[in-house]
């Protein structure tokens, strides 16, 4: 019988929120290992299965990632599912996946596993990324070899992991799983979209309506953390190809658009993520939050 273990980052969380998100996926696992990046206090919704690690301050996604993969893989598990505090996950959802991966021809060349995404905000499912920068509407019940995906819900083979590595912990936030899914794919390994799971997720913090369409806005903080290390990401070697890389620009354009729709003085700001783009100052900022 595999065993599963769930890595749950939380930031701040509402913990009626939260209770729902753990709830959905407590019974489907063996181990749950909360992560928080701060001190929240979790005692009213305990369960025997889960340990909780208090950081004391915001270390970022991709090391307290890090850090619960650490404490699963202490506890032998074959199977690490990472998940946002927000996600809901529908009933049987990691038996599902374990069903497909129990059945899949090329089930040793599996890096992830991940499913469709609901977005709470835009109220519709989102596009598969057949290619780093190319999206589409899948069709049900059709699999697809994606290129990356959110790291919420995603489900990663213990075997695969210890090869492909962990994340990328300079990163803090942002770009952090497009970073590993490139190097899983980039590795050989295939990131399967599975079409039978989906989940609840909120993709950005807030929306707004430019012309027909609803845009998913980030916090000043996001955008900057966006822009830098997309810059720093297309000056890696083996990561993005020439042709890629301009196309990831473009993507960066529309991030940089997005600080002038929340900003009033948007410059300094895009400057600076800009700067430390380029010149690879990889350290968490500190500002205050408007």
């Amino acid at each position: 019988m595999h065993k599963t273990a769930a890595i749950i980052v939380t930031y701040n969380p509402i913990l009626q929120y939260f209770k729902t998100t753990l709830n959905s996926i407590i019974n489907q696992i063996s181990l749950c290992v909360i992560i928080d990046n701060g001190n929240t206090k979790f005692e009213s919704i305990y369960h025997e299965n889960a340990i909780v690690i208090n950081l004391g301050k915001n270390y970022g996604i991709a090391y307290a990632q890090n850090r619960g993969i650490e404490i699963a893989r202490q506890h032998k598990v074959d199977f690490i599912l990472l998940s946002d505090q927000d996600t809901i996950y529908p009933d049987n959802y990691v038996g599902k996946l374990l069903s497909f991966y129990e059945v899949y021809s090329n089930k040793n060349d599996i890096g992830a596993l991940v499913p469709r995404f609901y977005d709470k905000n835009k109220m519709s499912k989102t596009r598969v990324a057949i290619g780093k920068f190319t999206y589409i509407v899948p069709e049900d019940g059709k699999i697809y070899k994606v290129a990356h995906a959110v790291s919420s819900g995603t489900f990663i083979p213990v075997n695969s992991l210890e090869k492909i590595g962990v994340m990328l912990e300079k990163l803090f936030i942002d770009w952090v799983d497009f970073e590993w899914c490139c190097r899983t794919t980039n590795m050989g390994y295939e990131i399967i979209s599975v079409p039978q799971v989906s989940i609840e997720h909120m993709m950005g913090d807030t929306t707004r309506k430019v012309g027909n369409k609803t845009i998913a806005l980030r916090s000043r903080v996001r955008y900057y953390y966006m822009i830098r290390n997309g810059i720093y990401l297309m000056g890696c070697k083996g990561i993005l190809k020439t042709a890629e890389k301009f196309c990831f620009g473009i993507d960066l354009l529309g991030k940089a658009i997005g600080i002038f729709l929340i900003e009033k003085n948007p410059l300094p700001l895009l400057v600076k993520a800009i700067h430390d783009g380029i010149t690879g100052r990889m350290y968490e900022i500190r500002w205050n939050r408007k």
